[in-house]
């Protein structure tokens, strides 16, 4: 019998997740997959999806608004079978990848299915394979009503296998799935009819953005058929299906789609012999830890009907690893204010409460709501006028905000949610006006206040950092003092002082972020110099000599971190309109402004816009550089 610290029956995202945390404190892990690598959302889910979305979109901007922007569309083919085979060449790329990580971690795959023996020894192929901690993450499949004829409808499974399109298709459900199908098959050209059950699509979203939903369906499509209950489906001679309702009406189209839903995929696991219950929907019960009835057997993902979100289920495959094999003992994903993105047309973005959950909570006296109504100015300018909404919900006196709802062009990009850890060392009440407007964007932030020049401030707020979200993305390094005076004149504690909060406090925080990042193989740590840092400048040699060392630094941590994964670069403004330079005298101003080809200080978004590029992906192959914000200042 073979044995391991972490066994993962399902190699879908929530299983590769937790396989790859845990490979990589050290534990031997072993993934038990009967079907292909990645599950659901990379095969026949939310990857395959978004591309045709995608796909939709392209088609809606030829033939919707391109006449207005000035493009002909009269001679575009659309070819489903070349968007269907570049589609798989990417999922099959994406597949693959999970081989060469499963590789550089250690990770054994055993293919197959597994059945439980008893809760630590697991079944597959007729070997047996034991571990102390056994994680069930096998997704969930589509849910198809008990009605006569159901089997002559498909599901979303079926529409990634196509082929080719069909001429008409009806789409039985209203959550998002079902939303999402109809909205591309339209796009793409598919005569597409959507039934739902009650009066609207989407009903446990916030009324006022399914409202615009449902005015831009009947206005472009596709088709909306409300109070509708499937009760029989029958087979036409040409090969057609019939849908007959409960009210008397029947519908036909070539193709039907059951978009009703999912349901945990648990058949087979012999879930009785490891002592693991069910939930009265047939979900495994789990705690707020993962762990279901079962002691060392968990469950995460949609087999667990938490949040049934594919970034959640790697959320929380990778807490439960730091749980079990990086001492977190504390460690346990947070479920509350999770954006959610509806791939809708328009798509629709949403966080918190809807109005009608934070009355129920609140209570109506005590929830306000901001609504903003508009045409996007990307189809406003044309003859296909796409409505957006806006809308927050707040909650007390001090319009607390608990949910933030959106429908439009781009929202589904709009909506991505972040963390934020503030580190201040004067004024808390810009540092909690920071904070709330962070909150009020749909981010987390938490108040650190201490010296980033002392050891033991450094190492209580990356304690701190580590405790609320168990790891560190990105670090940014901005604290900065001057005490500007002429060399001779230059006391030795103006020369410590800058030395200590300009580059003492960039080794300290990137020594304890980067401790951080190493266990994710990932980050990046932007450090914020001086163009004096490169130039010099008369009065400034403690500044210069710290934002020249913070330079130096910068490349000498990049080489060491990069075989980790963690990027660290530089960027080096020049004047910028800061608290520290409206100090200086205008006719100074006056005359830095000359030195500068593109006339004019820099703000302090140009530095932000910097920074954020530096700590995203776009900038995934750059490291050890300086980018310097400065107008042209020094060339």
């Amino acid at each position: 019998m073979k044995e391991f610290d972490l066994i993962s029956i399902g190699g879908g995202s929530g299983g590769i997740a937790t396989a790859n945390r845990a490979a990589m404190h050290g534990a031997r892990v072993a993934v038990v997959e009967g079907n292909l690598l990645g599950g659901t959302c990379v095969n026949i889910g939310c990857v395959p999806k978004k591309i045709m979305w995608y796909g939709a979109q392209i088609a809606e901007a030829i033939h919707a608004y391109g006449p207005d922007y000035g493009f002909t569309s009269e001679n575009v083919k659309f070819d489903f079978k070349t968007l269907k085979k570049n589609r798989e060449a990417y999922i099959d790329r994406s597949r693959n990848s999970y081989n060469g990580t499963f590789e550089r971690n250690n990770v054994t795959v055993i293919k197959g299915y597994a059945r439980f023996v008893d809760a630590h020894t697991i079944e597959v192929n007729g070997e047996e394979y034991r571990a102390n901690h056994i994680v069930i993450a096998t997704g969930a499949k589509p849910a198809i009503p008990n009605v006569e004829g159901k089997e002559l409808g498909g599901t979303s499974d079926d529409v990634f296998a196509w082929n080719e399109l069909p001429q008409s298709v009806a789409i039985l459900g209203a959550g998002y799935i079902a939303v999402e199908l109809a909205g591309v098959l339209h796009a793409l050209g598919v005569k597409t009819d959507l039934f739902v059950r009650r009066d609207r699509p989407l009903r446990n979203f916030d009324h006022s953005i399914i409202e615009v939903l449902v005015a831009e369906m009947e206005k472009s499509g596709p088709t909306l058929h409300t109070n509708k209950v499937p009760q029989k489906l029958v087979p036409l001679d040409n090969g057609s299906v019939e849908i007959r309702f409960e009210d008397g009406t029947s519908f036909t189209a070539e193709k039907v789609i059951w978009a009703t839903g999912r349901i945990p995929y648990t058949e087979g696991l012999n879930l009785g012999a490891a002592g693991v219950e069910l939930t009265e929907r047939g979900f495994i019960k789990v705690n707020e830890y993962q762990e279901t009835t079962a002691p060392g057997v968990y469950a995460l993902g949609d087999v667990s009907g938490e949040k049934e979100l594919t970034p959640v289920a790697i959320k929380a495959g990778r807490t439960l690893a730091e749980r079990l094999f990086n001492g977190q003992t504390n460690a346990k994903m947070d479920y509350t204010t999770i954006p959610t993105v509806v791939f809708s047309h328009p798509a629709i973005g949403t966080v918190g409460l809807s109005e009608e959950q934070a009355v129920k909570e609140y209570g109506e006296k005590n929830v306000k709501i901001y609504l903003s109504t508009f045409a996007g100015m990307y189809s406003a300018v044309t003859s296909h006028r796409q409505q957006a909404r806006f809308k927050l919900i707040t909650a007390g006196e001090d319009e607390k905000v608990v949910g933030l709802h959106g429908i439009g062009y781009g929202v589904d990009e709009m909506i991505q949610g972040f963390a934020v850890a503030i580190n201040y060392g004067r004024s808390a009440e810009e540092a909690n006006a920071i904070k709330t407007q962070i909150e009020n964007e749909g981010g987390q932030a938490i108040l650190l206040q201490g010296d980033v020049s002392s050891t033991e401030d450094v190492d209580r707020m990356f304690a701190t950092i580590k405790e609320v979200w168990g790891q560190l993305d990105v670090l940014v390094n901005n604290a900065g003092i001057t005490r500007d005076t002429l060399l001779l004149r230059m006391k030795e504690n103006q020369w410590d002082e800058v030395l200590d909060t300009d580059l003492k406090a960039v080794f300290l925080t990137t020594k304890a972020a980067s401790s951080m990042m190493v266990r994710k193989k990932s980050g990046a740590i932007i450090n914020i110099s001086s163009v004096v840092g490169i130039t010099g400048n008369p009065g400034q040699a403690n500044y210069a000599a710290a934002k020249a060392g913070v330079i130096g630094f910068t490349k000498s941590a990049a080489k060491e971190l990069a075989g980790r994964g963690i990027r660290v670069n530089v960027v080096a403004p020049g004047f910028v309109e800061t608290d520290m330079t409206d100090v200086i005298p205008e006719n100074i101003k006056e005359g830095m402004l000359e030195t500068i080809p593109l006339k004019r200080a820099g703000r302090a978004e140009d530095i932000a816009n910097a920074v954020a590029f530096l700590a995203s992906d776009e900038s995934a192959y750059i490291t050890g550089q300086v980018l310097q914000v400065d107008g042209g200042m020094v060339m």
